[in-house]
Order: C-alpha cells, then structure tokens, then sequence
C-alpha cells in the first residue's frame, strides 16, 4: 500500500469510529430506538448517505468493531502452525478476546451491555453476524479438512466454535443467566468449554439410574 492509500484508509478508519463514537453517545443518551440516523449524521456534521456508506444498518453503529474481531479469529485459524488443531487455535484466540474485552472501559462496557439488553434488533444483528462468521469458519474447515461437499462435520464444529467463542463477550453484553463472573472464573469456563469439546460429550449429561 502506497502513502496515498494508506492515508485515505486511515482518514476512512478515523470517519468511521468517529461516527460510531457519536452514535454511541446518542444512544446512551437518549436509547437507541429514540435516535434516528439522520440524528446522527446531524450530530456528525455529515449526510444520512455517508452514515449508510460506513454502517449498513443502525444496529452495525453499535457493533462497530466486530467484523475485525471475526476476521482476527479466521486469521488465528487459517495461520495456525502446522500439526496444530483448530480447537487449540481456536482456545487460544478466544482467551485472548476474553482479556481484551476486559480491557474496555467500564463506562463503554456499561453502554453497549444497556443498549444490547434494551435494543432486540442490536441482538438479532449480532447473531445474523455470527451465523456468517460461522459459515466462513465451515469453509474453512472444508477446505482444511478435503471434506465432500454433503459433510455435516464443518458445519457442526464451526456452530460450536462460535458458541465458545461469545464466553469471551458475556461480560461485555450480559450472562443469559443475568449473574457476573470474575476474570479467573470466565478463563476457566473457556476453558472448560473447550475441554468438553476437545474430549467429547459421550460422559456429559449421562442419566443417572
């Protein structure tokens, strides 16, 4: 990349957080279904268009970010050195957006987990998101593996992979079960998870006699 480009990407990178960062702050202000997006690119001093050019949709304002957390996770795969696994690839990177996560500020984390739990259409956009990030994941294996086109097993590793793999943003957007947990105690439950995947779940959930 040539200083030219580099510095319209740069100048394209800096456009896109600092309406992402407006938007944010509206949202916090006011709830994110009472901001438009002409509300925002008022207050950015831009058009709507340009808002739409950087943000498909209102509800990518408030993921900015996680297309190149995802995009980081298929590159920690695809590099992976030989004879390693894609589980150990894959523990790895998710420990490792665990520790990042709680590295946001409390104030930012506090915002986006208010929005995500009050803004339906913020966690249907996230999980349509997710579901794409897992079909790359699936190519991948495919291509990794020489898998015919009709196996399941791609599909089936890459959905456990993205599940795994959103432990490391609970604390950020909320527990399902709505009960915090301590750094060491999220570490250990990747972890966990990632046993169980690694050895199988033929001894989980076995009913007692």
């Amino acid at each position: 990349m040539n200083d030219v480009s580099g510095l319209r990407e740069r100048k394209k990178q800096q456009t896109r957080h600092t309406i992402a960062a407006v938007a944010m702050r509206l949202f916090t202000e006011r709830g994110f279904d009472d901001v438009t997006v002409a509300d925002i690119a008022r207050a950015a001093n831009i058009s709507t268009k340009t808002v739409f050019n950087y943000f498909p949709t209102k509800e990518d304002l408030v993921l900015h970010g996680r297309e190149a957390i995802e995009a980081d996770l298929l590159q920690a795969l695809q590099s992976r050195a030989a004879g390693e696994s894609i589980l150990t690839a894959a523990r790895r990177h998710t420990l490792a957006m665990a520790q990042q996560m709680r590295e946001v500020p409390h104030e930012q984390r506090a915002a986006f987990r208010q929005i995500m739990q009050t803004a339906p259409t913020v966690g249907a956009r996230w999980r349509e998101l997710q579901r794409h990030h897992e079909h790359a994941i699936a190519r991948l294996l495919v291509a990794d593996t020489a898998a015919p086109a009709d196996d399941v097993l791609p599909i089936v590793v890459a959905s456990l992979l993205g599940v795994i793999s959103r432990l490391a943003f609970y604390d950020i957007i909320g527990w399902p079960d709505e009960r915090p947990r301590s750094a060491a105690t999220i570490d250990k439950e990747i972890d966990r998870a990632f046993d169980l995947l690694e050895h199988g779940l033929a001894g989980y959930g076995v009913r007692k006699g």
